[in-house]
């Protein structure tokens, strides 16, 4: 696979300035540097958003979400992250997903009138710039979160606002550039708020309705195979 998540320390410390004063001098955790740019915009206080780790040609790249962009980093040398490239949105969101599929990232965005839809850009370029190949409404105008299956080749879509209670499935592997729609389906967990796909199973976090794990062989037709609708911190979950 060209694509990784980088180690959790890494990203940790280079990006999430909160936790440099309470975490990093715990848990088996120590902080090899910061970025940070005063002049980028914030929602709501907020700045950053996600973040994603990617590998290609012996480099690494950190891939951090923020309110109107997503910013492309070098992290080959962990003490020194070089910011490389960056893609406009075209939106202020608060929240921001992406997720890689061999060379290619799929960005999504979900915050109020957010109509930036599927974002497709190309990181072949890399380690000099990266391309946007495709940007959609198709399939939707916002979402919350994606999951990619990469040896399947699926990328699941949670939250969106034309499949607020399920699930979207595309299909990335036959033409990555262009991804045509396998399924749109309700699922009995309601909304999505995030998702992991494995082979034939979903593992879908409902917000307050709780974990529900689906068998999606069949990409029109999900079977539920279990559900766990109480537990500590379900109402937490937004």
């Amino acid at each position: 696979m060209y694509s990784k998540l980088l180690s959790l320390p890494l990203l940790l410390g280079l990006f999430l300035g909160y936790f440099h004063s309470h975490a990093q001098s715990s848990q088996n955790m120590n902080l090899l540097a910061q970025w940070d740019n005063n002049a980028l915009p914030s929602k709501s206080g907020i700045v950053y958003n996600d973040i994603w780790g990617y590998a290609s040609g012996g480099s690494e790249y950190a891939i951090i979400g923020v309110v109107d962009s997503i910013l492309f980093f070098d992290v080959s040398d962990p003490a020194n992250p070089v910011e490389v490239d960056g893609v406009a949105g075209g939106e202020r969101s608060l929240w921001r997903d992406m997720k890689s599929y061999t060379h290619y990232l799929y960005g999504v965005a979900d915050q109020g009138g957010t109509n930036e839809g599927l974002i497709i850009i190309d990181m072949s370029y890399l380690p000099d710039s990266v391309h946007v190949v495709k940007q959609t409404n198709v399939f939707f105008s916002r979402a919350h979160n994606i999951f990619i299956d990469e040896d399947a080749g699926r990328l699941y879509v949670a939250g969106s606002n034309t499949r607020s209670n399920g699930v979207i499935v595309l299909d990335v592997s036959t033409d990555p550039e262009n991804p045509s729609q396998l399924s749109s389906v309700s699922l009995n967990g309601g909304y999505i708020h995030d998702l992991y796909a494995r082979g034939d199973t979903i593992y879908c976090n409902h917000g307050n309705s709780g974990f529900y794990v689906y068998d999606i062989s069949n990409a029109g037709s999900p079977v539920e195979l279990g559900s766990l609708t109480s537990y500590n911190g379900t109402s937490c979950l937004k």
